[in-house]
């Protein structure tokens, strides 16, 4: 290891995806060329100003459906994990395997809560710190070891020094 070398995002980012989810980034910022793009390349951006909020509505899986018309601020981010696989400081294979625990914990947090509420529900709920009305305690404290799992997670292996729990791309 040490070696700098370039790998194609998708080596990793295929198994992972959590970049576009509402657990790193609330909404990201587009630009008049980013809009010009995507409509030029079909996609119907009703409801969409200037920002869009996560998760993102190109994001199939762990794929994007928008990858070749991408906004800027997607193209321009690149996790911790992908970085020191490019870098070198980890191995291509150690980088699948961070991005499929992130996955994992995602789904963990996913499947803690209530019947039809969204990941990005759920976020808000926990983030305002009270359980919803008729909520069981246990029930709000699986999600809230859920959702702090994967946010140590995000920390470790996605965000860079300096970003907020949950933030705006590009900020």
């Amino acid at each position: 290891m040490g070696r700098s070398h370039t790998i194609e995002p998708g080596e990793i980012c295929l198994n992972c995806g959590i970049c576009c989810k509402p657990g790193v980034f609330t909404d990201a910022k587009l630009t008049e060329q980013d809009r010009n793009r995507l409509l030029a390349a079909g996609f119907d951006l009703t409801g969409i100003t200037d920002t869009f909020h996560f998760p993102c509505r190109f994001q199939q899986g762990a794929c994007c459906t928008a990858y070749s018309a991408r906004p800027a601020v997607c193209r321009g981010f690149i996790c911790k994990t992908l970085d020191d696989v490019q870098q070198g400081n980890e191995t291509i294979e150690q980088g699948r395997d961070i991005a499929t625990r992130l996955a994992r914990a995602f789904a963990d947090f996913s499947d803690s809560l209530p019947d039809g509420m969204s990941a990005a529900q759920g976020r808000e709920v926990l983030l305002d710190g009270q359980p919803l009305s008729g909520m069981a305690m246990q029930d709000f404290r699986r999600m809230q070891l859920a959702f702090t799992t994967l946010q140590v997670m995000i920390d470790r292996y996605v965000r860079w020094p300096g970003q907020s729990v949950v933030s705006r791309m590009g900020d």
